[in-house]
């Protein structure tokens, strides 16, 4: 990076040249297609890129007109060329079997190696600092390069790695050390003491989850690009032990990043550039959840409870109310049954529950003022398929304006005003004098702003025609003169009607290949259950340029997401899940620093399997708020050791496990009741289950 310009690499052999000015928009200016294949690190200095590669090796481009980057100049180097740093006249260059070559570039259309270091035979990565170059040697670790003279570089010290060196950064007095190692998808983030570069000390060592390629700090904060899991966050604040703090899944491999103020430049697969906000990223921890048979659709939050509906079991659906005034452990405290078939949605107003059916019957209303006592205390049928429902005042608008009801009588609620010509009613959301709902236009699917200061007239004011394909509204959240769109297939959707005949769409953003289901909004962040894709925290203090900064992801199918004062509520497939609110950001501070405030969860978190009863195969999944070692083990009724099913270092977050029925031995053991037990060095945890045969 430069200024205003990012430059990225192809490995079919392209330099790009990205504006940067705008960082949520940025376009690609110029490029060089003449390069080689296989390229794979850059050093900017001065106007020229030097680029380095597995089979040109060193490559020279012209850069002072971005939009024409020119190659100039070029060198092959022995081995295959993994990593370049410039410093001054000199270009280091990192290659694999080949070791470290120093580069005279006085002249950049005529390279030069003066002194090389073959015995570092698998070097990646190369940063130097000062009179130092500190190397990213692959199976052969850390390394300590004297350059005070390039011509003939010395190897002062090394620190060895149990894993592959595969890149680093340089901090202060810190080197920051990504390490890999197969078969296992985590990594190893070390810390490296090089005050005396002489003498190098690990003094600390972070398990990390998925496969690490590139590392830069910010900051008290290392980032690193994921080939498998994105943009992960670690807290550095203490160098002695580094704690991953969340991160942003990606659709693509994280290949390498940079850093330039608060933004994080990620490169992603092999041609794409992904542009984050890193100011205040905090990871989403589960913090609860209860069992909640066959729930599997909205839910509403209203002061301390979380109203769900279930999915219909045996053609009778059910609301369940669940108090969740401790999110650690929420808890069903009442239920209405019996409220017929194809229950759709549900909203909340004062003590009252409106559930929206597509069944016989099409408004239930049930009454919430007692949440341990839920009664249903009217209904309605409707001409027409209904799909949802939104209250304000004394009317409910049933299927985005198909039908509009009076509910001033919860008791006797009455049909007031028919459909609304091109309205469907997926999705419904309402702000005063508006409602926003989906439906058809020209154009395609679409959300249309209703007029309805006149509750019995409602009236189309405009829509923003078609939205993007394939995109269709599932669920909307308005605020201000902003409707937030959970678009399915489409993502997430931003559209401003402060000009009501005249909606515009300002943003949209890609939440992964699955479908964006339902969403809901807390200040500055919209919160998107994206059904198999688990949760997405996006900041939107920025209508117009949303950004993801968060997620987790359950692996079960989350179809519903409310928040409340003290945490986000989600269900997906039989659970109720409370999380951890997204920490607001606070600008110019950076996660560690005064004023930040680092979200860890604080205790251990074993989830009841699933499935259970189990016959034979059940999984565990549990949480953790540091790495560390852990062990689960299973119980008998009589407390005898059945079977270890973990013993080990695992990273902080979500991981899990699974159980086949098996002793230690491998013999299926008797059907019955046994206890899985989680234990760290702090805390243990158990669930009871059930096995059949």
């Amino acid at each position: 990076m430069s200024g205003s310009y990012s430059y990225l690499l192809s490995d079919e052999g392209s330099l790009h040249v990205v504006d940067i000015a705008d960082p949520a928009r940025p376009s690609i200016v110029g490029s060089d297609d003449t390069l080689e294949y296989g390229l794979r690190d850059l050093a900017v200095s001065g106007g020229h890129a030097y680029v380095v590669g597995t089979i040109a090796g060193l490559e020279v481009v012209d850069i002072t007109n971005p939009a024409t980057p020119l190659r100039v100049g070029g060198l092959e180097v022995p081995g295959e060329a993994w990593g370049v740093a410039v410093s001054g006249s000199f270009a280091y260059v990192a290659a694999r079997g080949g070791g470290l070559h120093v580069v005279d570039i006085t002249d950049p259309f005529n390279p030069q190696i003066v002194g090389a270091l073959p015995a570092l035979d698998d070097a990646r990565k190369v940063v130097v600092v000062g009179a130092y170059a500190y190397v990213a040697g692959g199976y052969q670790g850390f390394h300590v390069i004297d350059i005070t003279d390039p011509t003939t570089p010395q190897l002062v010290a090394a620190a060895g790695t149990t894993r592959t060196a595969v890149s680093v950064a340089i901090s202060g007095n810190y080197a920051y050390v990504v390490e890999n190692g197969y078969p296992t998808l985590t990594n190893i983030l070390k810390v490296i003491d090089i005050s005396d570069p002489g003498v190098p000390e690990v003094v600390g060592v972070g398990i990390m989850p998925g496969r690490s390629s590139d590392v830069a700090v910010l900051g008290n904060a290392a980032y690193l690009a994921s080939t498998n899991l994105g943009l992960q966050a670690v807290d550095i604040t203490d160098p002695t032990s580094p704690e991953p703090m969340g991160g942003v899944d990606m659709d693509g491999t994280g290949w390498g990043i940079a850093i330039s103020g608060t933004l994080a430049f990620v490169a992603q697969g092999l041609f794409d550039l992904q542009v984050f906000d890193i100011t205040g990223q905090e990871p989403v921890q589960l913090v609860g959840q209860v069992e909640v048979p066959e729930i599997d659709g909205p839910v509403v939050v209203a002061g301390s409870y979380a109203f769900a509906l279930d999915d219909d079991l045996g053609g009778q659906s059910r609301l369940f109310s669940i108090d969740i005034s401790d999110p650690v452990s929420p808890e069903v405290v009442g239920v209405a049954d019996s409220l017929g078939s194809s229950v759709v949605d549900v909203a909340v107003a004062g003590n009252y529950a409106y559930i929206a059916s597509n069944g016989s019957v099409d408004l239930q209303i049930v009454d919430i003022s007692d949440p341990l006592n839920l009664e249903r205390v009217g209904s309605l049928v409707t001409p027409g398929v209904i799909n949802s429902v939104a209250v304000s005042g004394n009317y409910a608008y049933l299927g985005g304006g198909r039908c509009v009801v009076d509910v001033s009588d919860p008791m006797n609620p009455q049909l007031v005003a028919l459909p609304v010509l091109g309205v469907d009613g997926f999705a419904t959301a309402v702000s005063e004098d508006y409602l926003l709902a989906s439906g058809n236009g020209e154009g395609g699917k679409t959300v249309y702003v209703i007029d309805i200061s006149d509750p019995v007239d409602p009236q189309v004011l405009g829509s923003p025609g078609g939205l993007p394909y394939p995109a269709t509204a599932e669920a909307i959240e308005i605020s201000g003169n902003f409707a937030y769109v959970a678009a399915g297939t489409g993502g997430f959707l931003v559209i401003d009607f402060s000009n009501p005949s005249q909606p515009q769409l300002v943003a949209e953003l890609e939440t992964g290949e699955i479908a964006a289901y339902d969403v809901d909004l807390s200040r500055s962040h919209a919160y998107v259950a994206n059904w198999t894709g688990g949760l997405r925290v996006i900041d939107i203090s920025n209508p117009t340029n949303p950004m993801v900064v968060g997620g987790f992801d359950p692996e079960l199918t989350m179809s519903g997401v409310a928040v409340a004062d003290n945490c986000v509520v989600t269900t997906a497939y039989s659970k109720l899940m409370t999380l951890e609110l997204q920490c607001e950001s606070t600008a110019g501070v950076t996660p560690g620093e005064a004023g930040a405030t680092m979200h860890h969860s604080k205790a251990v978190f074993l989830e009841q399997n699933f499935p259970n009863p189990c016959s034979p195969k059940t999984s565990f999944a549990f949480s953790l708020p540091h790495a560390g070692h852990v062990s689960l083990k299973v119980y008998d009724v009589r407390g005898s050791h059945v079977a270890t099913l973990i013993d080990g270092l695992f990273p902080a977050g979500r991981s899990k496990a699974e159980w086949w029925g098996l002793d230690g031995h491998g013999i299926a053991v008797p059907a019955g009741v046994y206890f899985a037990r989680l234990a760290t060095q702090d805390e243990t945890r158990a669930v009871k289950l059930t096995l059949t045969r």
